[in-house]
């Protein structure tokens, strides 16, 4: 099973069958635009699969079809820290962390409360290192994020080139640099020297 996510909705497509089935996240908010597209989705080690989108996060049940919403509420420290959610990543020991307009958070499994991290950042993008490090791709700068020591820093990428910010962010297996998809193009960082190059100016 592969599952897609679109302007519209949820998407469940099975290749056996070749069909798709549509999951509407706000069912009673089919003209707005905003609020029923999806942006991140991320199965989890227990099965669960998360959707973040342009009006919050959701949480799937496989056995009815349902989405459950997860919704900011300004009024609650531990609700979701922003209306929007652009990724969605599950950490070598088992934490979900998500990409909002407002930072990033860690579910706490426990309490269903969310942590909130790095705020002022919009998170579209994130990768767990070799070292354990959270590197987050934002509209600003890519943030290195060492969860240890509570510590970000933040780097910009070639001054020179309107990129964009981030949008996709992988790190590679071979070299230990980090890939930058980017609204402006493709760039690669060096985590050693902290220096950045740009491989392509076409969007990714």
């Amino acid at each position: 099973i592969v599952w897609v996510g679109s302007d519209s909705g949820l998407e469940r497509f099975d290749p056996r069958l070749e069909t798709f089935t549509h999951f509407t996240l706000n069912p009673s908010d089919t003209g707005n635009y905003g609020s029923n597209q999806v942006w991140a989705i991320c199965e989890d080690k227990n099965g669960v699969l998360w959707v973040g989108g342009g009006n919050g996060l959701y949480k799937f049940d496989r056995s009815t079809g349902q989405l459950l919403a997860l919704r900011h509420d300004s009024t609650e420290s531990g609700s979701i820290s922003h209306h929007s959610v652009y990724a969605i990543y599950e950490d070598k020991e088992g934490s979900l962390w998500f990409g909002t307009g407002a930072g990033v958070d860690r579910l706490d499994f426990h309490t269903g409360k969310f942590r909130h991290y790095v705020p002022g950042y919009r998170v579209q993008s994130m990768v767990e290192d070799d070292a354990g490090r959270l590197w987050l791709g934002t509209s600003e700068a890519l943030l290195e994020f060492n969860r240890t020591e509570g510590t970000v820093l933040a780097y910009r990428l070639d001054p020179q080139i309107p990129w964009g910010g981030i949008t996709e962010i992988c790190q590679d297996v071979a070299t230990g640099s980090l890939w930058l998809g980017t609204n402006f193009g493709l760039f690669s960082f060096d985590r050693k020297s902290k220096a950045s190059r740009c491989s392509s100016l076409e969007p990714i």
